[in-house]
């Protein structure tokens, strides 16, 4: 059997064997089984042959794992963006209590709020900087001039 026919049925064993696991890094093998398939066609001896497949192997790996880790931190940041769906929105102000906090109507209920540390709560509009379970965290709104 040629070597061309041998990394082609690497390749598809290995194109299959991604599809069955579901790792994109034996899609990776497998695109490099291929494209060492072409080198072989060419004329390359077997020696080359397997360190082209070797390092096309190493190089789509750590291309992949990168993007991946690239990916996941774009990902963490947009879920936590989803979590605080609250912060930066407008709440107004109107009835300040005795200690401090305020009791604020926000998305169609009444909220307990809190200024943030360094300021005191007065009426008017606010921004919300946080989140600390059911109590919503305020900054005064910066306006621009």
């Amino acid at each position: 059997m040629s070597n061309l026919i041998i990394w082609l049925i690497v390749g598809v064993v290995l194109a299959g064997a991604d599809m069955l696991l579901g790792t994109a890094y034996l899609l990776v093998l497998a695109v490099a089984a291929f494209a060492t398939a072409i080198l072989t066609f060419l004329g390359l001896p077997v020696i080359w042959e397997i360190a082209a497949f070797a390092m096309l192997s190493v190089v789509g790996c750590l291309f992949l794992s990168f993007s991946r880790k690239k990916n996941k931190n774009i990902q963490i940041q947009s879920a936590t963006n989803l979590q605080n769906i609250d912060i930066g929105r407008e709440v107004s102000v109107k009835d300040i209590k005795e200690n401090g906090h305020a009791t604020v109507f926000y998305r169609g209920t009444v909220w307990e709020a809190a200024p943030a540390k360094g300021y005191i709560l007065s009426r008017g509009t606010w921004i919300i900087s946080g989140l600390h379970d059911n109590l919503l965290i305020l900054k005064p709104e910066q306006r621009e001039k």
